[in-house]
């Protein structure tokens, strides 16, 4: 069950994701939502596969649906069951609309269609036209057009009682108060770094740091754990399962150092210093930066983040 809600390159972060929105009872959402209060999160191993469960004051229930697989049959099967429910309103801000896409957004047969750069889809009404500008705008934008004012784009940070509990056990078990959060891994070849560029990172920052929390999953918690030891002052979560775990561990963080923008946009939902590794595609940048109230430092990357000189990382943002 990985906890990096993240796919293959920045902007993808909402590639996999549709917003779909009933005004008076229910929404279909990602990204943005206001007074959450209950959240469920259920990720398989690739980060494009999740299905989310919200609550909140306002609404009796919000759903997102990110399909498991590549198989049309199932874009269709999910498409008819969101149909079910009479959503009025969908909103899609990919960039990217394939068929099979196209086939489960006509088949939820809502009453309106809200895009970002759909000018030349007919099954859009009302299109966002192209802009420089930071994903949460053109959420902000598409809710505003959908009926929504007042709206509040800081990030609402969900949390897990028994996450809380857990972490808050191991952080005092280990005493730790004052570390820095380190996640080593994005969906995509490009921003994961190789066991070369982990030991690069920790030789340098474990001597200029208190301690280090590594972040984790199931798939590599082993190899955290073997990594961890060959460190005094460096500690895995181990009984990481889901995104809560990891939410509950930077959220009690000094910094995060990170190359995926999942955990870059929970560390700037919480205020907290980051390090964040982008790529030199300027417009992924521009839609996915870290959107961070705290000190932020910017590494750039062409091909992998494993060129990078991890010298240059900054220890003392906090």
């Amino acid at each position: 069950m990985e906890p990096f809600p993240d796919d293959s390159n920045d902007s993808a972060d909402a590639e996999r994701i549709e917003i779909i929105k009933r005004v008076r009872i229910k929404c279909i959402a990602a990204f943005l939502h206001q007074s959450a209060t209950d959240i469920v999160l259920q990720c398989e191993q690739t980060l494009e596969k999740c299905i989310f469960r919200m609550k909140d004051q306002y609404t009796a229930g919000v759903h997102v649906f990110i399909e498991k697989t590549k198989d049309i049959a199932d874009y269709y099967r999910c498409g008819k069951k969101l149909a079910a429910e009479q959503y009025d309103v969908v909103i899609d801000p990919t960039l990217t609309l394939r068929n099979r896409d196209l086939l489960f957004l006509r088949t939820i047969g809502a009453n309106s269609y809200i895009g970002y750069q759909k000018e030349d889809y007919q099954l859009f009404d009302r299109s966002i036209p192209a802009q420089s500008v930071h994903y949460v705008e053109i959420y902000r934008q598409a809710l505003e057009i959908a009926g929504f004012s007042h709206i509040n784009t800081e990030y609402d940070m969900p949390s897990n009682a028994q996450s809380s509990q857990a972490v808050a056990e191991f952080l005092a078990a280990h005493q730790l108060e004052d570390y820095v959060a380190v996640n080593f891994f994005g969906a995509g070849s490009a921003r994961r770094f190789n066991e070369d560029s982990m030991v690069a990172l920790l030789n340098h920052l474990s001597t200029q740091t208190k301690s280090i929390v590594l972040l984790t999953f199931p798939a590599v918690t082993e190899k955290m754990q073997a990594l961890a030891k060959r460190y005094a002052n460096v500690f895995v979560f181990e009984k990481t399962q889901t995104v809560f775990d990891t939410i509950e561990l930077i959220k009690h963080s000094k910094m995060v150092v990170s190359p995926d923008t999942a955990i870059v946009h929970i560390a700037s939902g919480f205020h907290k210093p980051t390090v964040a590794f982008y790529s030199l595609d300027e417009e992924n940048f521009v839609h996915w930066q870290p959107n961070n109230s705290a000190k932020t430092q910017i590494i750039r990357f062409d091909k992998s983040v494993n060129e990078v000189d991890f010298k240059q990382v900054k220890a003392d943002l906090a």
